[in-house]
């Protein structure tokens, strides 16, 4: 098998890049995974949380742990990594948790040619892995690679302080405590007893002797009675004599010891640092002199012994102010958001707007609103407001416009309600910033929306409830209508039929504002014999009536997308001769090429003979009739005051955020009151509630007509209906006669109704208009005949809905 070409040397590179700003790595690095640890879930975590991995690397010099992004854990799930794998990292990130580095690596490949080593591989001359973790941090302290612990074989380190007993050198550089030299921690001298980092005794582990030991394991320096180290300050050593110079980590010795930024020199006027100082430091000696110097406490270092004393860590003395961190963000990649990240920031542009939503259950009642954000490497991840915050970010974010997000936190996503592929989403709170950045040729590189195109025929085997892209042509858009919830609220859908060159339509039903955008131009364009081109992204797949697929709050919808190649290939094929061709229908509800379930064409009679709305679910069907009878004479009670037999006076008061919509009581003098709202008003909302009869030439069918449907029969609205019938009873008589005989198309609803115990079939109208298009309509008869001419059946539940018919009379529509 070929050695696999791992670029020793990467992993310390990684190792040692600081934190910060910059501290992304990008390389292209060959790595052996030599380990791989899953990492368990915290307490009270849901079980269906994904699964998180620590890996161990190996370049054939170092090793190195390092935590995985999003994507890498994909690879070990789907197992196209595994231990002893070969893979590519082209990234990593570098960042402190807990006072602690911490690597991530994202964007890996597995390079499967060289297959897997059971075996750590050391490339020559090396004999053995060392941890880059360890050298990278004894390197950072200024030490000179002789760290006992970081050289030690990166397989047979042992868990414990930073000195183990036996070592060669002592803690960071310094000499042995044991051996020559007798160094102690940092360069001060041994305690009599070894404790603490310097490995276990009864003694303080911060106690400190006589200095005879130098600075990270520097030789000792010269006796001087000013308290510091030699004449000559070095870079790791205290400064000599009365007036000792200053090294960027010594501090001077004796009345004006000079300043270091980890320096603490001795004496009553030591020298002030960041970190220096007289004093006693957490591993060094007692301060020097009486009082110690300006600097304060030092964490690193210490003078000789004095009266000063050593004293404890800040953390126990229990004072002092705590500064604050004010370090700027560092803008990341999408893709690289993990919990395990600090102080981030991410630009990203808005693809997708989701509604302000609010529940009302027993916890309690609230808001919730979010975004999807993509970014320019292509990384999505969904961002999540709630209460005071999601009405402050609603207002703010606009789809399509580009925001810097920062101050904010990330949290275990939910995939029941988010079908990113990022395994976070960002939450935001009332510290979270989120500012809209202008346009620029650096911005102008983030995509406005990613696609995942699937075929149409391909979600034929898509499993229910899960989320799909996909483009074809709008072959037919219903026109919205209004239907209420079982909490009472009332909403918008609107259906179409998409096809594409699979030779598969499927019925596509849109909710919410999507009904009016883009739902009005797709309707318009429709009826104008257009066929526009409908990029649709996060559709949720549904499995009633065959497949077919709904709007969610994510979803997104661009129509003649033509910057798109796949929109640009699906005109050029409808336009030479796509449109002529038949396609079956994924909607068993709805036509091939000709309609949803909207357009299931039957007769009045197939409603009995069929027995539809009796399987425990409604049934939508479509019936081409003139109306009968309109049911003028009031019913015989006083319904609360209303004596229409066509209209009611609903509550207009705000339910849930929706209008109520329920009957009103008439409690005299002018006042309507609701039951449900409590709400008292002089001017209810009239809304049509209409019996009626229509008829095919198969029968007679009596139909309810609720709401907006109403309009389409009067030609006006229901508060003017009911003005006519209080103040002109001739000219309601005369409107509702001239009805009669007009001929419809009714879409309808039928359903099974339980009142006290019984069940009857309600047939309701959902939609209707008045038969105008007689051009339209012949065609569809004519497509009928072609279809029995063929031996197919027409005008049933078993008719032609994915038939030449329906393609024809679609085809025959458009032109």
């Amino acid at each position: 098998m070929q050695l696999p070409p791992l670029t020793t040397g990467d992993l310390f590179r990684v190792a040692s890049t600081p934190s910060g700003p910059d501290s992304k790595v990008n390389i292209t690095g060959t790595f052996q995974v030599i380990e791989i640890k899953h990492i368990p879930g915290k307490e009270g975590q849901q079980p269906n949380a994904r699964p998180r991995f620590r890996i161990r690397l190996g370049d054939g010099q170092y090793g190195l742990f390092v935590m995985l992004s999003s994507q890498v854990t994909d690879l070990i799930i789907a197992g196209a990594i595994t231990q002893g794998a070969i893979i590519q990292v082209t990234d990593f990130i570098v960042n402190i948790v807990n006072s602690k580095k911490i690597y991530i690596a994202f964007n890996c490949q597995p390079l499967d040619q060289y297959g897997t080593y059971s075996t750590p591989i050391v490339v020559p001359p090396h004999t053995e892995l060392l941890d880059a973790g360890k050298l990278a941090e004894e390197q950072a302290f200024g030490g000179n690679g002789s760290n006992a612990q970081a050289a030690q074989p990166f397989q047979q380190q042992q868990a414990g302080g930073y000195n183990n007993p036996g070592a060669n050198g002592g803690p960071y550089g310094g000499p042995n405590p044991n051996g020559p030299g007798g160094g102690g921690m940092y360069g001060g001298p041994p305690p009599p007893v070894n404790g603490g980092y310097n490995n276990g005794g009864p003694q303080n582990a911060y106690q400190q002797g006589p200095p005879p030991g130098g600075m990270y394991g520097a030789p000792p320096p010269a006796v001087n009675p000013a308290g510091g180290g030699g004449t000559g300050g070095g870079p790791y050593s205290g400064g000599g004599g009365p007036a000792g110079g200053a090294g960027p980590y010594g501090g001077g010795g004796g009345p004006a010891g000079g300043a270091g930024p980890y320096g603490g020199g001795g004496g009553p006027a030591g020298g002030a640092g960041p970190y220096g100082g007289g004093g006693g430091g957490m591993y060094g000696g007692g301060g020097g002199g009486p009082a110690p110097g300006a600097g304060g406490y030092n964490p690193y270092g210490g003078g000789g012994g004095g009266p000063g004393g050593s004293r404890p860590p800040p953390q126990y003395q229990g004072q002092g102010a705590i500064a604050r961190d004010e370090a700027p963000p560092r803008f990341m990649p999408i893709s690289a958001l993990n919990p395990y990240t600090a102080r981030w920031a991410i630009r990203a542009r808005v693809t997708s707007k989701g509604e302000l939503r609010r529940w009302n259950n027993v916890k309690g009642e609230g808001k919730v609103f979010s975004f999807d954000l993509l970014d320019r490497d292509g990384g999505e991840i969904r961002a999540t407001a709630f209460g005071a915050e999601a009405d402050k970010f609603y207002e703010m974010v606009e789809a399509g416009k580009i925001y810097q997000i920062t101050k904010a936190s990330l949290t275990q996503k939910r995939p029941q309600f988010n079908h990113l592929n990022h395994p976070y989403e960002i939450r935001l709170d009332r510290n979270s910033t989120v500012e809209a950045v202008p346009e620029d040729n650096e911005t102008a590189l983030i995509p406005t929306i990613s696609f995942n195109f699937r075929r149409i025929t391909e979600l034929e085997t898509a499993e229910a409830g899960s989320m799909v892209d996909i483009i074809g042509l709008v072959e037919s858009c219903e026109p919205w209508q209004t239907i209420t919830r079982k909490t009472g609220e009332e909403t918008q859908k609107r259906s179409l039929v998409v096809r594409d060159d699979s030779g598969r339509s499927i019925e596509v039903t849109l909710w919410g504002q999507l009904v009016s955008n883009p739902g009005d131009a797709i309707e318009q364009t429709v009826r104008n014999g257009g066929r526009p081109v409908l990029a649709a992204k996060a559709l949720r797949v549904g499995d009633f009536n065959g497949k077919t697929l709904s709007t969610v709050g994510a979803s997104s919808l661009r129509i003649d997308p033509m910057d798109l190649p796949a929109a640009q290939r699906l005109r050029s094929w409808y336009d030479s001769g796509g449109r002529t061709q038949v396609a079956s229908s994924l909607s068993s509800a709805g036509g091939g090429g000709g309609g949803g379930k909207a357009d299931r064409r039957v007769t009045f009679s197939a409603i009995k003979d069929e027995h539809l709305g009796t399987s425990g679910k409604p049934d939508w069907i479509t019936v081409s009739g003139v109306m009968d009878m309109i049911r003028v004479e009031p019913p015989n009670s006083n319904a609360g005051g209303n004596t229409s037999a066509v209209v009611y006076p609903a509550c207009p008061h705000d339910f849930n955020g929706r209008p109520c919509q329920k009957k009103m009581m008439d409690l005299g003098g002018g006042n309507w009151n609701c039951e449900r709202c409590q709400y008292s008003t002089e001017n209810p909302a009239w809304r049509y509630l209409v019996s009626l009869s229509a008829c095919d030439h198969t029968g007679k069918q009596f139909l309810t007509a609720f709401g907006d449907s109403g309009d389409g029969i009067f030609g006006r609205t229901a508060a003017e209906v009911r003005q006519l019938e209080q103040e002109n009873s001739q000219e309601f008589d005369r409107i509702t006669e001239s009805i009669r005989f007009t001929p419809f198309i009714f879409r309808l609803k039928v359903a099974e109704d339980h009142y006290n115990d019984e069940s009857r079939i309600k047939v309701s109208i959902y939609r209707l208009e008045r038969l105008s298009d007689y051009v339209k309509e012949c065609g569809n008869m004519l497509s009928y005949i072609r279809a029995l001419e063929s031996g197919q059946p027409v005008l049933c539940t078993a008719g032609p809905s994915g038939s030449a018919a329906a393609a024809a009379s679609a085809a025959a529509a458009g032109g």
